[in-house]
This record gives C-alpha cells, structure tokens and sequence, in this order.
C-alpha cells in the first residue's frame, strides 16, 4: 500500500544573482539551480534560482522534512540575511504533498518555523495531489 509523501524545498531566487557566490557563502552546493534565459527541462528560466530539497519521504506531518531544512539554514541566518541584500533575494519555501489512500497530514507550522521564516522575510507555497 502506498503511504502520503512529502518534500521540502527552500528556494532562493531572483532577476540575477551569482549561484558560485551563494553556495560559497552558505557553504551549501544546492540540489539544483536555475539561470534566467536558458533552456530548462520544459521552458525557459524566467529567474534565477538555488534551490535545496528533501529526499521525498513517507509522511503525515510536513514539520519533519521543514526541519530537516531548518537544521541546515539556521545557522547560516546571518548570511542569508546579508546575501538578501546583496542581491535582493526572495526566499521560499516550499512544500509538495502526494496524498496516497486518503492519509491526510498535519499542515501546520511550529513557531520556530515561522520565525525563522518571519526573521528572513521567506514566503510558503504548498502544493497537494491527491491519488
């Protein structure tokens, strides 16, 4: 029987900023990244992006995959906040749910969450598909 999956995904993004120095900086290669103006897998950039994940795991509560993410980017606060203005920075984080045999899970966020969230001026985007 197949379980209800999650990932995580923390995106940085904007118009044009240096890939090389943001992964320098956070001292993080990202899982992938984009670059405004080429070709991707289907469409053409729009914007630039660096972008971390989550392995895609068995799930009902998206607070352990933000986690996992969390334990990577807060103690790099600082730089984040720094390259945000450098480069005038978005921040996004985003989560991705495959509801399998009905398993609904837990969407909500613990206040550390949001804090850090709140603290870099990061956004949310939950996207759920139901099988």
């Amino acid at each position: 029987m197949e379980k209800t999956s999650i990932i995580a995904r923390f995106k940085i993004y904007a118009d044009d900023f240096s890939i090389d120095d943001v992964s320098n900086v956070l001292q993080k290669d990202p899982s992938d990244f984009t670059i405004k103006g080429q070709q991707g897998k289907f469409t053409v950039a729009k914007e630039t992006s660096w972008n971390i994940y989550t392995p895609m795991s068995e799930s009902l509560d998206v607070n352990q995959q933000l986690g996992e993410l969390l334990s990577i980017l807060r103690p790099k606060k600082v730089q984040l906040l720094e390259l945000k203005d450098k480069y005038q920075l978005n921040y996004l984080f985003s989560i991705i749910i495959k509801i399998k045999n009905n398993q609904t899970p837990a969407i909500y966020f613990e206040h550390d969450i949001i804090e850090f969230a709140h603290d870099i001026k990061a956004e949310f985007d939950i996207d759920l598909y139901v099988s």
